[in-house]
This record gives C-alpha cells, structure tokens and sequence, in this order.
C-alpha cells in the first residue's frame, strides 16, 4: 500500500481484528500474560499481515466516527473468531477444573472462576505443547486465510454468530475424556479405600483419604501427561479449523 495515511488505517483494523482473536484465543493468550504484552503482539501481527491484506478504497478518507465503527467491528470479528477456537481449547481447562473440583485444590472461588492449579498446569502445559508443535502456526494461517475470506472493513453477519457455538457439545466432551484416567485412578482408590475401611473399620482409613486421593489423581495426571501430545496436536488442528470456519460463517 503506497498511500501512508491509507496502511496507517488498515493496520488499525488489522490490529483491532488481531487484538479481539488474541484476547480468547489459545495458545497466543496464556493467562497470565500481560495486557500490554498481547497489544504489542496484535500490533506486529498487524503489521506482518498488512501485506497480505486486501485494500480498502477510500480507507483514508473515511470520517473519524465511520472508522471508529470499523474499529470495533473488526474487534467484534476478532472476538467471535476467537471464541469459536477457544471453545475447542478450553477442553484442557474443563479436565483441569474436573480435577480440581475432586481433589479439592485452591478455594471455592477460584474452582468456580476455573482459575484451580490443576486448571491452570494443564492449560499452560496444553498451551506449551500446542506451541512446541507449531499449532500456534496453524492459527495464524487461520487469521491470514480469514482476511480473504472477511475483508476487513467488509460487512458480515451477525446471524453466523450461532453457528459458532457448534463446538461446545464436543469440547465437553474432550475435556472429560482427557481427565478420564486421573478420574479413574481416583475414582478406583476411593472405592478400594472404601472397601477396606468396611472390611476393618478399625484401621481409621477415613483420614488417610484425602492423601490417598492427591496420590491417585497425581498418578492419574503423570500417566495423562504424555497423552497429551496427540490430543494437542488434535486439538490445535480443530481450534484453526474452528477460526477459518467463523470467518466463513460471518462472511455468510
């Protein structure tokens, strides 16, 4: 783009657009990861993507509170794209407030907020994993592919906006069956626990419990761990597919 004034204008889009998707989306927001550091990400992406970018006529000579309209649609874009990857990931978060909520980790409120430790060693492990095998790549080729798909600038469909809850029933379920063996191995040592605290009442297992439990569903997280490999991999693949099929479902 020659014009300056005019690539000034749709990095700005480019960055509203990067900067919602980077506000849910895994592994390019890790909790934790500082507010500035995400807009100083969605501002080189936003201008990594500005040559790929189909230009916008008349882009600089747009009225300030038209383009601020644009701003916010393109964050909006972002958004929506964004949480439709994110309702794959969050797989690994729902396994990980599963076992928080059985062993009983961290307060109430944090369990409730999903903020647990066992909820945040398996989102960062998953979102390293994720990374280490170049589905962060993936995602962006995503974000790439959606600027051909859904122009910034272009109108799109807020009636799209339902099709993006379509991967919530199978996040649900990833996310028990990645915590199914920690699950199990709890599940079958309290049961024993239970057994033999019948058969001899006397030898007072009841407080050796809550020790019994952390071990089993530790054991249980050590033998989940490699597993996660390929469901990252699968995982990752399914959350790019989910943001390339938003940027369809808003472009109509």
């Amino acid at each position: 783009m020659d014009d300056p004034s005019g690539a000034l204008c749709m990095i700005g889009l480019l960055f509203a657009r990067c900067g919602g998707l980077l506000a849910v989306v895994p592994a390019l927001n890790v909790r934790g990861l500082p507010v500035t550091l995400r807009l100083g990400l969605a501002a080189v992406l936003a201008v990594a993507l500005l040559p790929v970018a189909p230009p916008v006529e008349g882009l600089q000579e747009i009225a300030p509170a038209a383009y601020l309209v644009l701003l916010l649609r393109e964050a909006a874009v972002g958004l929506s794209a964004g949480f439709a990857g994110a309702l794959v990931y969050w797989a690994f978060l729902i396994a990980g407030q599963l076992l928080d909520s059985l062993l009983g980790t961290g307060s109430a409120a944090e369990r409730a907020a999903g903020r647990g430790p066992v909820a945040g060693f398996v989102y960062l492990l998953a979102a390293v994993a994720l990374v280490a095998a170049d589905g962060h790549h993936v995602l962006l080729a995503a974000l790439a592919d959606g600027l051909r798909v859904l122009p910034p600038g272009a109108g799109w469909s807020p009636v799209g906006l339902r099709g993006l809850m379509e991967p919530a029933g199978a996040m649900l379920l990833t996310g028990v069956a990645i915590a199914a063996p920690a699950l199990a191995a709890i599940y079958a040592a309290e049961v024993a626990l239970a057994a033999i605290d019948r058969v001899a009442p006397g030898l007072g297992l009841a407080q050796a419990a809550p020790a019994v439990r952390w071990t089993s569903g530790l054991l249980g997280l050590i033998v989940t761990v490699p597993l996660l490999g390929g469901a990252v991999a699968e995982q990752g693949l399914r959350a790019a597919e989910a943001v390339a099929a938003a940027f369809r479902t808003l472009a109509g």
